[in-house]
């Protein structure tokens, strides 16, 4: 059991969830989305750097939310709500066109089962992970909604090849950013960040 909940833990990693979303992404541009996959990534971004802001925002200032059991937004229930319903959609649209999304839902339902797995084994609490899923779902919302039912790769001219040169650039950052991430780098520059900003020697326990 202990095998497979860190199994199950890694495959929510940023390590293995970014280069996954940059492939989504990178499928989305070819596909003649270009502009969606832009946007999407944009906005996948700002979601990684608003759960970022949350831990070092506790490990800094202990700012949290003691009511509700909350210290900082779960990442991993984040990272399932972005990538997962995305990639459902992109790869059964073909298969589920009808009615409109329906081809999201087992990603959909992926991650609200990374949510349960995050609360049952004690890595977040219920307000952690839901706050984690729901910023997760706002950024793929967008994707699934105006994505075309059956996304397939283009040659289409009339896509900008500016366009796909910008993709192109932030997956390649975006991939090599994940390999830092893998090693527990981006943890550290965060709590590093923290205690710069804040003027702390030592970072906040982690209360539970």
């Amino acid at each position: 059991m202990e095998k497979l909940v860190k199994l199950v833990a890694y495959l929510g990693n940023a390590s293995v969830m970014i280069p996954l979303a940059c492939g989504i992404a990178a499928w989305l541009a070819l596909s003649g989305a270009a502009g969606l996959a832009w946007r999407w990534m944009l906005r996948f971004a700002v979601a990684c750097l608003l759960v970022a802001a949350s831990k070092a925002a506790y490990m800094g200032w202990g700012v949290a939310l003691p009511e509700i059991d909350y210290n900082a937004l779960s990442g991993h229930a984040m990272l399932a709500a972005a990538v997962f319903p995305v990639l459902s959609r992109t790869m059964l649209g073909r298969m589920i066109a009808h009615p409109a999304g329906a081809a999201a839902l087992p990603g959909l339902g992926l991650s609200v089962a990374m949510l349960a797995f995050l609360v049952h084994f004690g890595f977040h609490t219920l307000s952690e992970a839901l706050g984690g899923w729901l910023l997760g779902c706002i950024a793929s919302l967008q994707v699934i909604r105006r994505l075309p039912p059956a996304p397939h790769a283009s040659s289409d001219p009339s896509i900008p090849v500016a366009s796909l040169r910008w993709i192109a650039a932030a997956c390649t950052v975006i991939f090599l950013a994940s390999g830092w991430l893998a090693h527990g780098h981006g943890k550290t520059w965060i709590e590093k960040a923290a205690l710069h900003l804040s003027g702390r020697t030592s970072p906040i326990a982690w209360k539970r």
